[in-house]
């Protein structure tokens, strides 16, 4: 796959695909870092708070 999904890339219309970034690499505490950011949203998401890491649809095309 390439690094950029391409805006006509099939994946976009899966229904049971989830697209999520990656990281190139692991030192040593980036797993927990994305494990608290991950649970901070899910936090935000069930209080009804807003994102701190919304989404933006007009940036999906060209964002990583």
């Amino acid at each position: 796959m390439p690094e950029v999904l391409p805006a006509a890339s099939p994946l976009y219309d899966c229904d049971n695909a989830l697209i999520t970034p990656h990281i190139a690499g692991s030192k040593s505490g980036e797993l927990r870092r994305l494990a608290d950011l991950a649970i901070g949203e899910i936090e935000n998401y069930v209080t009804g708070r807003d994102f701190a890491h919304p989404v933006r649809p007009e940036i999906l095309d060209r964002s990583a």
